[in-house]
């Protein structure tokens, strides 16, 4: 933004524990690339970053009506592979 001035003397006391979420799209985007650089960034500065991800690609095989009903509601819990657990509500 123009006319915005970031401050680069932002510093914590001590490193902290950031939980990143990011679902990717069938076709990438701007957002991919931001959630990257705010990883990186973070590491960067000492912090503790973990991930949980989900990915739209896994629709490309469900029929259409699954796929409209898990948009609304996910019933199914799972455990992730990075060991967050996903209750999938609102997915």
């Amino acid at each position: 933004m123009a006319g915005v001035e970031v401050s680069p003397k932002v510093v914590t006391s001590k490193p902290m524990q950031i939980l990143l979420a990011h679902n990717y799209y069938v076709f990438g985007g701007g957002e991919d690339t931001v959630f990257a650089a705010e990883k990186a960034l973070l590491c960067q500065h000492g912090h503790e970053v973990r991930e949980y991800v989900e990915d739209n690609r896994r629709i490309t095989g469900m029929h259409r009506l699954a796929v409209a009903g898990q948009s609304l509601w996910s019933w199914t819990p799972s455990i992730t592979s990075n060991g967050f657990y996903a209750t999938g509500h609102g997915t």
